[in-house]
């Protein structure tokens, strides 16, 4: 608030990935009586980095793996705890279900410490109302909703082999509640 005196206290260290760009400070106060003479930041060293891999936004996961594959290889003699943590973001144009194998194959002996892998999806985001505007929910057909529910997370369409188990599933319920 542009007050020297008044400060957030907050966190000397980071408490959640998002904070890894941040250095975090602590701060010295001298006082001369009732008044404050004066205020000094002291950065707080950090016994163990966070990383992000890309610095920025998500990429394919081809790229990420060449990124990873780029990190140094973690040294015999160096202790578990200087390991840096390691946030991982990839964008998916299509549901990737080996997607924590492959991040964790390619950071095996690698000097990073896996703590969280985040999907961002290409797709749409869209409502289901935007998908086809005009059109109630009586008249879509279930092939129709679930196309627009994956394409909200997924840029490429369903595979035909998803497609097929939808239409088998769709089948089976529809048997059942007859």
């Amino acid at each position: 608030g542009g007050r020297e005196g008044v400060r957030y206290s907050g966190s000397p260290l980071p408490l959640s990935l998002s904070e890894a760009g941040y250095r975090h400070q602590v701060l010295l106060v001298e006082l001369k009586g009732d008044a404050l003479e004066s205020v000094r930041p002291l950065t707080v060293p950090r016994s163990t980095d966070m990383v992000r891999v890309p610095a920025r936004d998500a990429v394919p996961l081809d790229e990420v793996v060449a990124l990873l594959a780029a990190l140094p290889d973690h040294e015999e003699d160096s202790p578990e705890w200087r390991r840096p943590y390691l946030e991982v973001c990839v964008a998916l144009p299509r549901p990737e279900p080996s997607l924590r194998h492959k991040v964790e194959k390619v950071l095996e002996g690698k000097a990073a410490r896996l703590v969280k892998l985040t999907p961002a999806y290409t797709g749409t985001g869209g409502a289901l109302a935007e998908a086809q505007p005009g059109l109630s929910l009586k008249e879509r057909t279930p092939e129709d909703v679930f196309r627009a529910r994956y394409a909200r997370d997924f840029q490429e369409p369903p595979a035909p082999v998803l497609l097929e188990a939808f239409h088998t599933l769709l089948t089976e319920v529809q048997e059942e509640a007859s």
